[in-house]
This record gives C-alpha cells, sequence and structure tokens, in this order.
C-alpha cells in the first residue's frame, strides 16, 4: 500500500508542476535572434529547465499510483483499466473534441484564423484519417496537443502486464536499459516516449518493492545545492550545443530535489493547506490551459511588438501564472454551479 504520508507529499507537487507544463508550452515567447538576452536566460531556467521535472514527475507518480504497493492480478488489471476509463479516457475524448470544434469554428472566422492557424493543414481539409490522426494523436500530438501526456499514459497502462512481467524478472536490466536510452536522447520521439516509459516503470517499481521514493531526503543537502549548479550549466549549455545527457542528468537530479522540498512543506503551515486545495484543480488546469495560453500569447506579443524586453519577460513570468489563477477560479465556479459536469470533464477528479 502507498502509505498516506508519501501521498500527500505527492499532491503538494500536483498543482505546482501544472504550472511547469504551462511554462514549457510558453516557451516562444521569446527575444530577438543573437547572442543570449535575459528572456533568453529566463526561458532556459523556467521552462527548459525547472519545467521540465513535470513530465517525468507525473510519469513517475502515475506507475507508483497504477500499482498500488502490489503486483498485478487479472483482476486488479482489468479493474484498473475499466477505471482508467473514465479518469482518462472519457477527458482524453471530450477536451481533444472540444478542441477540434473550437479549431474548426475560428479557422472559418477570418477574425479569429491567425490565432487558430498554423503548420498543419486547416481543418475544413481534413479527410477521415486526419481527423482520427488529430484526435488521437497518431504520428503526430493530439489536437488538444497538452493530451500527448494522457495518450502515452493510456498505453502505458495497457502495457502494464508486460511492465509488471519485466519488472518480476529482468527488474535492473530493464531499468538500466531504459535509463541508457534516456540519457542518450535514444527514442524520445517514440509513443510512449523513453522518458514516459522510463519514470513510470520506475515509479511501478518502486511501488511493487514497496519503497518510497522519499528516500531522497537522506541526500537533501547534496541535492538543493548540486541541482542550482546543474540547472545554471545546463541553461547556458542549451542555447550553445544541447547536451542531452547533461540536460536528463539535470532533470533526475532536480526531481530528487523536487522530492525532498515537499518535506519542507509537510511539516504543515498555509503554503501546505493551499497546494493541497490547488491539487483538485489540477487536472482541469491542464485540460483547459490550450488553447487559451496561444490566443492569450498571440494576442499580447502583437500588443508588445515593439515593446523593451523587459516588457517581454514580464509578459513570459506573469502570463503562465494569471492564466493558471484564472482557471482556478474558473474551476471553483464550476464545481459550485455544475460539479457533474466538472467531474465529467475531469474524468471524476475533484
Amino acid at each position: 500500500m502507498v502509505s498516506n504520508a508519501d501521498s500527500v507529499r505527492f499532491e503538494y507537487l500536483r498543482f505546482p508542476l501544472i504550472v511547469g507544463v504551462i511554462y514549457i508550452h510558453t516557451l516562444d515567447i521569446h527575444g530577438a535572434e543573437g547572442a543570449m538576452s535575459t528572456l533568453d536566460f529566463v526561458r532556459e531556467v523556467v521552462s527548459q529547465g525547472l519545467a521540465r521535472l513535470a513530465v517525468p514527475l507525473f510519469f513517475l507518480m502515475s506507475g507508483y499510483f497504477f500499482f498500488g504497493g502490489k503486483h498485478l492480478t487479472k483482476d486488479s488489471y482489468e479493474k484498473k483499466i475499466a477505471a482508467r476509463a473514465r479518469t482518462l479516457l472519457i477527458p482524453f475524448l471530450f477536451w481533444n473534441l472540444l478542441a477540434l470544434g473550437i479549431f474548426s469554428i475560428a479557422q472559418a472566422v477570418p477574425a479569429f484564423q491567425k490565432y487558430f492557424s498554423g503548420a498543419t493543414m486547416a481543418i475544413a481539409d481534413y479527410e477521415a484519417i486526419d481527423y482520427t490522426s488529430a484526435i488521437f494523436g497518431i504520428n503526430r500530438p493530439p489536437i488538444a496537443y497538452q493530451f500527448w501526456f494522457i495518450r502515452d499514459l493510456m498505453l502505458l497502462a495497457i502495457a502494464t502486464p508486460l511492465i509488471d512481467h519485466l519488472l518480476k524478472n529482468f527488474a535492473w536490466a530493464t531499468i538500466s536499459t531504459l535509463v541508457i536510452c534516456w540519457l542518450l536522447d535514444i527514442g524520445n520521439t517514440n509513443i510512449p516516449s523513453i522518458e514516459a516509459t522510463l519514470f513510470f516503470t520506475v515509479g511501478a517499481l518502486a511501488s511493487t518493492r514497496g519503497w518510497s521514493v522519499f528516500f531522497v531526503d537522506r541526500f537533501g543537502k547534496l541535492l538543493l545545492i548540486s541541482y542550482p549548479a546543474l540547472l545554471l550549466i545546463d541553461s547556458l549549455n542549451i542555447v550553445g550545443k544541447f547536451d542531452p545527457t547533461l540536460h536528463h542528468v539535470t532533470v533526475a537530479v532536480g526531481i530528487c530535489a523536487a522530492l525532498h522540498l515537499t518535506c519542507f512543506i509537510h511539516a504543515g503551515g498555509r503554503i501546505a493547506s493551499a497546494l493541497l486545495k490547488l491539487a483538485g484543480s489540477s487536472f482541469f488546469v491542464y485540460a483547459a490551459h490550450e488553447p487559451l495560453l496561444t490566443i492569450a500569447r498571440k494576442l499580447s506579443l502583437s500588443l508588445l511588438r515593439n515593446a523593451h524586453e523587459s516588457a517581454l519577460v514580464l509578459l513570459y513570468i506573469a502570463l503562465p501564472i494569471l492564466l493558471a489563477g484564472l482557471l482556478v477560479l474558473l474551476y471553483r465556479i464550476l464545481s459550485a454551479g455544475m460539479p457533474s459536469a466538472l467531474s465529467f470533464v475531469s474524468g471524476g477528479r475533484k
């Protein structure tokens, strides 16, 4: 069984990590080409550094909670897959169909076209295979592109009997192979990616062995010193020549540091209470932040076309926070006024 203390510490991370996802998707706010500007440096530290902890941590948590401290049986697997149909598949289909409808209508209205057009073909030109690909993310991200995570998570959930078999019989060979591929950036464009598979499997291993991932607390001081140093080096390196191994080592150390930081929050107080309250809105904020973020970003950049770089830095920092705040407010309004509908589109989450 997953301990209550570990579950609570994971809950502290959920909302900050979702804000991190929004920052990843704000990366397109950038300055002029050439030498690294202040904006470029801030973007590398936040979007390509701190925020990059979000995806592997979510996959780690997903693997950890999917197994729930036990190996699979035929009965438990069937029950877990049936549960994921509600928590993953239904919201996946809803939000992608909603995005398809919004994009289709907006692309037909000249005033909105520039906010909903891109490198791909217009929805009006889609054939049946294009609709299928756009909704399910076949050989591309889904049209609600943040849902690539849910797509990969569903595939990993289906594959858990294989993952469980490998962990029972070849655990360290499996983990070592995945780690090597991840460090060398082999297979990270596959579906599901090596990163997704690695961290889901690590979470599954910890869960089935009865380990707490918060054992990293014993290395707390080292993590809090080494991660900022690695983050700085990696951020400066990304603009020059990207080194996938350095980047992934930085991410791995950062994940351990983030897990450790929850022990300070766990001591209690207002921050702990606020994060637990915000955790319930995490999925809704994740699901609804696009295409709102893209529209807000394009509109803001058109208004700030000739603005000083400091205005762009402020926009970059403020936009994800403001959007997350507005979506939390909308979540609370829907929670009070339309709880059943909110539960449906959020996969039954509260």
